[in-house]
């Protein structure tokens, strides 16, 4: 039974050495949040009057996946996109019939950085 019991511990010590550690993988792991999504984008929305736009949909799309993220302005026309992975963007809003200019942003990690955009109206849909 003794013999049964050492060999045991003898055998999983011999597996959890060889395993990598768990601390040092999570580290080196892209897919860590800390590790890839770090950078920011914040702004304000308005119309060419300089009027808050309140609830305006603000649009960031990653340039090299094709993938976008949106978020509503909130009371003070403010939006803001964290946990952003470096890269390029480029950033719009809508609201009605009104537009802003696509601008085109280059993030770099632990990058936070401000963007205002300014709606015009436009008659093309």
């Amino acid at each position: 039974m003794r013999l049964l019991i050492l060999t045991l511990i003898l055998s999983t010590t011999l597996v959890a050495s060889q395993l990598p550690d768990r601390k040092d993988h999570q580290a080196n792991t892209p897919n860590t949040p800390d590790a890839t999504k770090s950078a920011c984008v914040v702004g304000r929305v308005t119309d060419s009057n300089g009027l808050l736009a309140i609830g305006a949909t603000v649009t960031l799309m990653d340039v090299e996946v094709a993938k976008s993220q949106s978020t509503s302005t909130d009371s003070s026309g403010s939006y803001v996109f964290c946990s952003i992975v470096a890269g390029a963007y480029t950033l719009s809003a809508t609201k009605g019939l009104a537009k802003t200019d696509t601008k085109s942003i280059s993030l770099k990690k632990d990058e936070n950085i401000s963007v205002n955009l300014v709606l015009v109206l436009s008659l093309k849909p």
